[in-house]
Parts: structure tokens; C-alpha cells; sequence
């Protein structure tokens, strides 16, 4: 019995990632009035709690300013977060890449207007 119990926890967890996606598509939006950045990241999950964007992380002209890290997903199909960034400098390059809570990450950026 016990042996049976360990195959079918090896397997579940050999499965883990292959059901796991990494987002297929951030999208940046900096809005100057309001000094904010919003991410959206499309990352499709069918567990919103347990499969999410966990990790953000946001550098300016190469250098980390932040580190978002989520207990959820916005939705099944993706996270939308809104993160202040006051200090951001016309023409600054913004560079933000999103991270899954089980496997892969994906990376975008904007020039700040």
C-alpha cells in the first residue's frame, strides 16, 4: 500500500510541470500622470490559487526597483497588477519579467514616455 501511495505521488509530481505554463505575453502600460506602471501578464490556469504569476519583478535602466509576489492569479487567464513607480524618468527603460508559481517566466519592456 504504501508503495502504490509513493508511485502515485512521483507521478502527480513528475506531471507538475508539464501542466504548468509560463506566460505567454506580458504587456506594459506606464501612465505618467499617475507615476504607475501596469502589468498584465497572460498566463492561462485552470486554478487560479494553486497555478498563478506568483513573481514580478521590475528593473529601470538595469536596475531592480521592485519585487511583487502574489498569492493568486487575477483570473483563469491572466494577472493584472498595478505598481507604483514614482521615480521613473522620460525615456527610462523599463524592463519587467513575470514569473510562474511552477514553471518558466517571460520578460518585456517599454521606454518610459
Amino acid at each position: 500500500m504504501l508503495k502504490r501511495a509513493a508511485l502515485v505521488l512521483a507521478i502527480f509530481l513528475l506531471a507538475l510541470p508539464a501542466g504548468a505554463t509560463s506566460p505567454k505575453q506580458v504587456t506594459l502600460d506606464y501612465n505618467r500622470g499617475t507615476k504607475t506602471l501596469t502589468v498584465t501578464a497572460d498566463h492561462y490556469t485552470f486554478a487560479p490559487t494553486m497555478h498563478f504569476v506568483k513573481t514580478i519583478e521590475v528593473e529601470v535602466d538595469g536596475v531592480k526597483v521592485t519585487t511583487k509576489t502574489m498569492t493568486g492569479q487575477t483570473n483563469n487567464n491572466q494577472q493584472i497588477v498595478k505598481i507604483p513607480l514614482p521615480d521613473v524618468k522620460p525615456g527610462a527603460k523599463i524592463t519587467v519579467t513575470c514569473y510562474c508559481s511552477l514553471f518558466g517566466s517571460k520578460s518585456a519592456e517599454i521606454t518610459a514616455p
